[in-house]
C-alpha cells in the first residue's frame, strides 16, 4: 500500500464523518475494484490458520444407584479413565492407540483436552474404588469433527458491523484523532479509536465499517510511524484516557467455556503484529502478542490466542473472569495495512460421555406363618422367601424381620446366609438371576392382640427395578407381612354432649356408648364417667347394667362380639368456663386388642372425651332502701343502693341506674366504687367480683308533698345474668328495687285559722 495517497486517506475519512452525520455517499467503485484499489490481492488459494486442537471429552465416573442419572453424592472419586484413537476401523481393539489417561476429581469427574479432528472411544477399566467395584465400559465410538476441533464461539467482542467510525492523523495538519461511539455490537457498547503521528511525515488510520463494511481497516502511508488503537471501556465518551474498569468485571471465559481469543485477520505484509492488553484494574492487566498473517490485505484468516498464553503485564496480571477494558493496539513493521474482520472468544467444544455404572436386580419378598389363629402361648412358624428376578446378579442382600411386641424369638433356619435375632437381620449375600433364598423363625404368641409380622429387603448393591430397599412401602413387592390373631377384645368408647356451649344453670345430656369389636366376648365391663366440677348430676339411664353417681362408675357387664351399650347422663351445669367430661374403660376380664383399661390414655379407644365451654355467667341483685318513708317538707331523706353479685363470675361494666323522682333535689352522693352522675342517674360501678357487693348513698331534698316512688335497676353488665335482664323494667327481677317516700300534705292557712 506504499503507493496510496495520504488525501486519498483524508479524503475516505471526511466520507466517514459524512456519513456518521447521516450524509449519503455513494461508492464510486464495486468492491473488488476497492480492495484492488488498497492493495488487497484475493487469497482463494490460502489456508486460513485457524485453531484445530479444540476437541475436547469429558464426563462424570458415578455409581447411578437409582437408574434415573447422576445424583449427588454418586460420584466416584480416583476412577482410571482412559483415552483412545481409533485405528480406522470403529471397533474398540487392540489396534487402537492410547493417547491419555485421567483421574475422577472429588467430583468424578474426568477430562480429554487438545483434541484434533478423528474418532476416539474412552474407557473405564475393571476397578475397585473404595466400596465401588467397576466393570470394564467402553464408550461409543466418539467422532470429532473439523469443525469441532476447530472449537466453539463464545461471546463476541466486537463485530464492526453497525456502527460507523473513522480517525485519521496526518502530517502536519492533525497529528492525532480520536473518536467514541456507541456501537451496540461491541462489548460495552462503545468502541474507542485513536491514532497518534509520530514521524515527521505520513498518514496513519482506522475505520470502521466504512466503504468495505463490516471491517475495522487499518492503513498507515509508507513513512508513517505512530498508535493505532481501538479501545473498549464502556460507555464513558472518551478515547483518549483508559477507563481499567469501564466494563464492569465482564467474565471473557463465558463462565469457563471459553479459553482464548479468537481474530478474523489480514495484513498486507509480513511481521505485522496486533498487541491485546486485557485488564482487571488500573493494577493488574495480562498482554499478548499476536503475529497478523499476511493474506495481502484482507481478513480471511482466523487466529486463536489461549487465554493460558498471555504474560502479566501489570500486578498479578488479569482476572479474565474479571475484566475492565480491552485494548488492541497495531503493533509490529511500521506500514503495515489490513483488515480486522472479528474478535470473539473461543473455547473447546465438548463431548460428554459419563460413566453411570449401573446395575439392576429384581429382588422380591414373600411372607407366611403356619398358623394364624394361635392360642395364646403357642408357637408359629413364619417363612420369608426372597427371589431376584434380574437381569444382573443381587449382592449385598440383606433383610429385616419385623415381628410385632407379643412374639418371642424361638429358633431359625436359613438356606444362606445367617439370621441375627437381636438386631432381626438376616443376610442373604448374593443371589444369582432366577435364584432365590428361604429363612424359617419360630416363635412364641406371648400375649393378646393381632400381631403383624413384616419383612423387608434392607439393602442390596444394585438397583431395583420397582422397589426400593428399608423404605418400607408396603406396596413394593420387596416387603410383605403376615398377622397371627390370638383370642381377644377390642372395647371402644364413644361420647357427645347434647350441647358444646350450654349456658350457667341448665342441663346438659352427655351420650357414652361403649362397643366390643371381639373377636370375642368381654366380661366384667365396667366404664368410669366421673362428671368433673362444675357439673351437678341429675340423673343416669343406661341400655344395660346400672350407674353410680357417687363413684361414676358405670357397671356394663358382658358384651358379645359385635355388641354395644349406651349410657345417658344428665348434669346441670354450675359454673362457667370449658370443662372435659370423659369416659374410659375401668374394667374387663379379656386383654384388649389395642388398649389398657383404667390407664388414662386419651390416644387409646377405649377412652373419649367431650368438652363443653359455659359462657361468664353472674347473678346480679339490687335492694333499695331509704332512711326515713315519711319525710316533712324541706326535709332531706338517704336512699341507699345495695347491689351484690352472687357469681359465678365477675360481672364487669356495671351500671345501675337510679332517677330522682319529681319533687325531690338531688343533694349529694357517696358510692362504695365508681361514680353518681347526678345528671343522667346513672351510677358506672365498674366490676364487681363473684361474692362481692358495692353501695350508693343519695341524699335527696324533699320539694314537694305526695307519694314518690324511687326505683333502681341495673343498667349493664358485660356478662349475661342468670335470672335477670339489664334495663328491662322488670319490678319482678332481682336487679330492681323501688322504694316510696311520702311527706306529709302542707295544711291550708285559712283552715287554720276557722279552728
Amino acid at each position: 500500500m506504499s503507493g496510496f495517497s495520504p488525501l486519498t486517506w483524508i479524503a475516505r475519512a471526511a466520507a466517514r464523518r459524512r456519513l456518521k452525520r447521516g450524509a449519503f455517499v455513494k461508492p464510486s467503485r464495486r468492491p473488488s475494484t476497492r480492495l484492488a484499489l488498497l492493495g488487497f490481492e484475493t487469497l482463494e488459494s490460502r489456508v486460513p490458520l485457524a485453531v484445530t486442537n479444540l476437541g475436547a471429552i469429558e464426563g462424570r465416573v458415578y455409581d447411578d444407584a437409582t437408574g434415573n442419572g447422576y445424583g449427588a453424592g454418586e460420584e466416584i472419586a480416583g476412577a482410571a479413565i482412559q483415552l483412545f484413537q481409533d485405528d480406522g476401523d470403529g471397533v474398540f481393539d487392540a489396534g487402537d492407540t492410547n493417547l491419555a489417561a485421567d483421574l475422577s476429581d472429588a467430583n468424578g469427574m474426568y477430562r480429554f483436552d487438545g483434541l484434533t479432528a478423528g474418532n476416539y472411544f474412552v474407557r473405564q477399566p475393571a476397578q475397585v474404588i473404595g466400596a465401588d467395584t467397576l466393570f470394564e465400559d467402553v464408550s461409543a465410538l466418539i467422532t470429532i469433527s473439523s469443525a469441532q476441533a476447530a472449537g466453539t464461539a463464545g461471546s463476541n467482542i466486537d463485530t464492526f458491523n453497525t456502527t460507523s467510525q473513522a480517525v485519521t492523523a496526518l502530517f502536519p495538519a492533525l497529528t492525532t484523532d480520536s473518536d467514541a461511539s456507541v456501537a451496540p455490537e461491541s462489548v460495552g457498547g462503545e468502541r474507542d479509536l485513536y491514532v497518534e503521528l509520530t514521524s515527521a511525515s505520513g498518514t496513519l488510520t482506522l475505520d470502521v465499517n466504512g466503504i468495505t463494511t463490516s471491517i475495522l481497516e487499518f492503513q498507515a502511508s509508507a513513512t508513517a510511524t505512530g498508535t493505532r488503537l481501538v479501545t473498549w471501556d464502556g460507555a464513558d465518551s472518551n478515547a483518549t484516557t483508559l477507563d481499567p474498569i469501564g466494563l464492569g468485571g465482564i467474565d471473557l471465559t463465558d463462565s469457563g467455556d471459553s479459553t482464548g481469543i479468537e481474530l478474523t485477520v489480514g495484513a498486507d505484509q509480513n511481521n505485522g503484529q496486533i498487541t491485546v492488553n486485557i485488564h482487571t484494574d488500573g493494577a493488574n492487566y495480562s498482554t499478548a502478542v499476536i503475529d497478523i498473517p499476511n493474506t495481502g490485505g484482507a481478513a480471511t484468516e482466523t487466529v486463536y490466542t489461549a487465554l493460558s498464553s498471555f504474560a502479566v503485564g501489570g500486578g498479578t496480571g488479569a482476572d479474565f473472569t474479571n475484566v475492565g477494558a480491552i485494548e488492541l493496539r497495531i503493533t509490529g513493521v511500521a506500514a503495515v495495512d489490513g483488515q480486522l474482520d472479528l474478535i470473539r472468544m473461543l473455547g473447546p467444544t465438548v463431548t460428554t460421555r459419563d460413566f453411570a455404572n449401573f446395575e439392576s436386580a429384581d429382588l422380591s419378598v414373600a411372607k407366611t406363618v403356619d398358623d394364624a389363629t394361635p392360642d395364646l402361648g403357642g408357637t408359629v412358624v413364619f417363612t420369608i422367601t426372597v427371589s431376584n428376578a434380574g437381569p444382573d446378579g443381587a449382592t449385598g442382600v440383606t433383610l429385616l424381620d419385623t415381628p410385632q411386641s407379643g412374639l418371642t424369638y424361638v429358633s431359625s433356619a436359613a438356606s444362606q446366609g445367617s439370621y441375627d435375632s437381636g438386631s432381626r437381620i438376616w443376610t442373604v449375600g448374593s443371589l444369582a438371576n432366577g435364584s432365590s433364598a428361604t429363612l424359617a423363625i419360630t416363635m412364641t404368641v406371648d400375649t393378646l392382640g393381632a400381631k403383624v409380622n413384616s419383612v423387608e429387603v434392607d439393602t442390596a448393591n444394585e438397583f431395583d427395578v420397582d422397589s426400593t430397599p428399608g423404605n418400607d412401602d408396603s406396596l413394593e413387592d420387596d416387603w410383605d407381612s403376615v398377622a397371627v390373631t390370638p383370642r381377644q377384645i377390642d372395647l371402644s368408647v364413644t361420647k357427645t354432649s347434647s350441647s358444646s356451649t350450654p349456658t350457667v344453670g341448665s342441663n346438659v345430656a352427655f351420650q357414652i356408648g361403649v362397643a366390643n369389636g371381639g373377636p370375642d366376648s368381654a366380661t366384667g365391663v365396667s366404664v368410669r364417667d366421673a362428671l368433673p366440677a362444675g357439673l351437678t348430676f341429675v340423673s343416669g339411664i343406661a341400655s344395660q347394667g346400672s350407674y353410680d353417681n357417687g363413684t361414676g362408675v358405670w357397671t356394663v357387664g358382658t358384651l358379645t362380639n359385635g355388641g354395644s351399650a349406651t349410657l345417658q347422663v344428665i348434669a346441670t351445669v354450675t359454673t362457667s368456663g370449658t370443662k372435659t367430661n370423659t369416659a374410659q374403660v375401668s374394667a374387663a376380664n379379656e386383654p384388649d386388642a389395642d388398649s389398657t383399661p383404667d390407664n388414662n390414655a386419651a390416644g387409646e379407644d377405649d377412652q373419649a372425651s367431650v368438652e363443653i365451654t359455659s359462657p361468664p355467667a353472674i347473678d346480679l341483685s339490687l335492694t333499695k332502701s331509704v332512711d326515713t318513708s315519711s319525710p316533712n317538707l324541706g326535709d332531706n331523706v338517704t336512699f341507699t343502693i345495695a347491689l351484690a353479685n352472687a357469681g359465678p363470675d365477675t360481672a364487669t361494666g356495671v351500671d345501675v341506674e337510679d332517677v330522682l323522682p319529681s319533687g325531690l333535689t338531688f343533694v349529694g352522693s357517696t358510692p362504695s366504687q365508681g361514680s353518681y352522675d347526678r345528671g343522667t342517674g346513672v351510677w358506672s360501678v365498674g366490676a364487681v367480683a363473684s361474692g362481692g357487693s358495692a353501695s350508693l348513698q343519695i341524699v335527696a331534698s324533699v320539694d314537694t308533698s305526695g307519694d314518690k316512688t324511687n326505683t333502681a335497676q341495673v343498667r349493664a353488665a358485660g356478662q349475661d345474668d342468670i335470672d335477670s335482664t339489664p334495663d328491662n323494667d322488670a319490678a319482678a327481677e332481682d336487679d330492681q328495687d323501688s322504694v316510696v317516700v311520702s311527706p306529709p300534705r302542707r295544711l291550708s292557712k285559712r283552715l287554720f285559722m276557722a279552728r
